[in-house]
């Protein structure tokens, strides 16, 4: 599966409520927290906890989480904390959106865990991703990864996908996935074993549905596994660092971190498409649940609790789990039809939905019932117009305003092309990619 580099990233700021404030990622690489706000001669004014405010041009950055500023100690949205018995004591150093953790403990097992959690609490439907790197000392035992905890007790329920010194994921969680008695093991992909270890990792939350994600580059993703975990709608997301022999480890490096949460809608990290919604033939996207469609119309219900509906002829996708931008060139010339979380498109005549299913016709296959939270990942009702490489907003709604111009500042609004948005209803600015 071939999709864009990562190279904006986007959290749903109004979901966040007084954890976390706003976000601003620069060209520059550098990542600040802290109160984000437009200004009235169209700059981004940032202020980080306990420090001057800064302004930077819409030009200098790669994506913005527009949010007031908030108390001091709710600035900074991570803790570290030692889980179970480790024989030193575990450590983060950050620096303009780097982690460094060094950490001691065991790892993840079946009954008792030990190393260090660096974690923020999140609810219901959520997602976080991020370049992990094992330092490269041919002794190293260290493992990283990320994880969603119920809490940090050694023995709570926790799901979480690792990268050990090899370079190879692995998906853990407990309780244990129970693997049938004479099922196979997987068969090891070359190309991910015996690399360089450093490689992209993302966790899911889907209600009680977690999957995991793999990349070398960033680019080309693979699931590792998915499965059903009962867990609180209230979970502690973050990475994971241990030695995996219980003695100090070198630093294991997190960078390009991003999470995203919300509800009724997750938001994908790879764009700004949202992860639930649907996207219209010109282009613009619009977060939400769809709660009916017909032969005329399609009706969803917005961020803000708003029923919309909108003719069907203008709808091109309804997206179901977090996608990515390269959908074009993932169906062909195809112009109805459904893509799986596989991978594969299944091209059909007809569509109907029905509460959790969809049913996909075509005179090839006949019909086929799919189960709409465990195999679709987006439905195409007629062929969309591209995602081009534009300016992204998005306001309070849910509803994503596109622009090839930069969006500029007119009083108390912030024009997007032909659309004009109050200032103090955007929660989120892309750049266009910059490859």
């Amino acid at each position: 599966m071939r999709l864009q580099p990562f190279l904006f990233w986007l959290c749903l700021a109004s979901s966040l409520g007084n954890v976390l404030a706003g976000e601003v990622q620069l060209s520059d690489g550098r990542l600040i927290y802290g109160g984000v706000k437009l200004t009235t001669d169209g700059k981004l004014e940032v202020t980080p906890n306990g420090e001057q405010a800064e302004r930077f041009s819409l030009d200098s950055i790669i994506r913005a989480i527009v949010s007031p500023a908030v108390a001091d100690e709710s600035a900074w949205p991570w803790n570290g904390v030692d889980i179970g018995a480790v024989r030193n004591k575990g450590e983060v150093k950050q620096h303009n959106g780097v982690f460094d953790i060094s950490a001691s403990g065991w790892g993840l097992w079946t009954g008792i865990d030990s190393g260090y959690f660096v974690w923020r609490k999140m609810e219901g439907d959520a997602q976080i991703v991020a370049r992990i790197q094992l330092p490269e000392s041919t002794g190293s035992r260290s493992v990283g990864g990320l994880m969603f905890r119920a809490s940090n007790e050694p023995t709570a329920p926790f799901t979480a996908v690792t990268l050990g010194p090899k370079g190879l994921p692995k998906f853990l969680s407990r309780p244990a996935v129970v693997i049938p008695p004479g099922t196979p093991p997987p068969a090891e992909d070359p190309a991910m074993a015996n690399r360089v270890p450093t490689a992209w990792l993302r966790l899911t939350r889907a209600g009680d549905t977690f999957t995991a994600y793999f990349s070398a580059d960033g680019s080309n993703w693979k699931i590792v596994s998915t499965l059903d975990l009962k867990m609180d709608t209230s979970a502690s997301v973050g990475l994971f660092v241990s030695s995996d022999v219980n003695m100090p480890t070198g630093p294991v490096r997190f960078d390009n971190l991003a999470t995203a949460t919300g509800s009724p809608s997750a938001t994908s990290l790879a764009t700004a498409l949202p992860a639930k919604g649907l996207v219209t033939v010109e282009g613009k996207a619009h977060v939400g649940d769809v709660t009916a469609i017909t032969d005329d119309s399609v009706t969803f219900v917005r961020l803000d609790g708003q029923t919309q509906t909108l003719q069907r002829d203008d709808v091109a996708w309804l997206l179901v789990a977090p996608t990515f931008p390269d959908i074009p060139s993932r169906v062909g010339s195809a112009t109805s039809g459904v893509l799986l979380r596989s991978g594969d498109f299944l091209e059909a005549d007809s569509i109907m939905l029905t509460e959790g299913t969809v049913t996909a016709t075509s005179i090839v296959f006949g019909p086929k019932t799919l189960d709409m939270k465990k195999e679709v990942e987006a439905i195409l009702l007629r062929a969309p117009a591209k995602w081009t490489n534009q300016w992204h907003v998005r306001d309070a709604t849910g509803t994503v305003v596109s622009s090839e111009a930069t969006p500029k500042v007119e009083g108390a609004n912030l024009i997007v092309g032909d659309a004009s948005i109050p200032s103090n209803k955007v929660t989120e600015i892309f750049a266009p990619r910059k490859d």
